[in-house]
């Protein structure tokens, strides 16, 4: 009889493991991560709830979407297939070149891009902007020889391969420069083209 009552107290805790913590057990783990392993099955999005430190890892099961939430960095993820970490194509830098495609290099995505931009890399000083800076092609203006407006010098694409950054024929392109806050020429040859796009 006591053998039996010791049976029925003991059957609750019986397949109460977990392989992996759950999002509410997330929060109350130290606050050194170092030494945990944090796993996620396939098919779970998890957003906003994951913190880890540089000595930590991160591992995802197929088709994980992994989010930081505000104050959170996803550091040494380790992607399953399909896994999408945060992740980041950075083309390498192309010169720039009138009625051209400047950029056109694969993503590596599975699928085309959700966001694409285009930069333009500052390599010389050149207009108030130093060396190092970076602006966004999109407001960018191109004007003809006779000083009328075309319209954006640039334009990014991107399909399920490639990113692309072309530029026009225009045969000036202005942009608001620091300090002087109004569109001006730039020289061309001052400048490279990037492309930054996520999945």
């Amino acid at each position: 009889m006591k053998w039996g009552i010791l049976a029925l107290l003991l059957l609750p805790c019986v397949g109460l493991g977990q392989p992996y913590p759950s999002p509410g057990n997330v929060g109350s783990q130290p606050s050194d991560f170092s030494r945990h392993l944090l796993t996620l099955p396939n098919e779970q999005q998890w957003q906003g709830v994951l913190g880890i430190n540089p000595n930590g890892k991160l591992v995802a099961g197929s088709n994980v979407n992994l989010q930081a939430g505000s104050g959170f960095t996803i550091i040494n993820a380790v992607a399953g297939t399909n896994t999408n970490a945060l992740a980041l194509f950075i083309s390498t830098n192309g010169n720039l070149a009138h009625n051209a495609t400047i950029i056109q290099q694969a993503h590596g995505f599975t699928n085309t891009p959700s966001i694409v931009e285009g930069v333009l890399v500052c390599i010389t000083n050149d207009n108030n902007f130093v060396v190092g800076q970076e602006f966004n092609c999109a407001y960018a203006l191109g004007y003809n020889s006779g000083g009328a407006l075309l319209g954006p010098a640039f334009n990014t694409i991107a399909d399920g391969t490639n990113v692309y950054l072309i530029q026009s024929g225009a045969f000036q392109v202005e942009m608001v420069t620091p300090s002087s806050f109004a569109f001006s020429p730039i020289t061309l040859t001052n400048w490279q083209a990037k492309v930054y796009a996520r999945p």
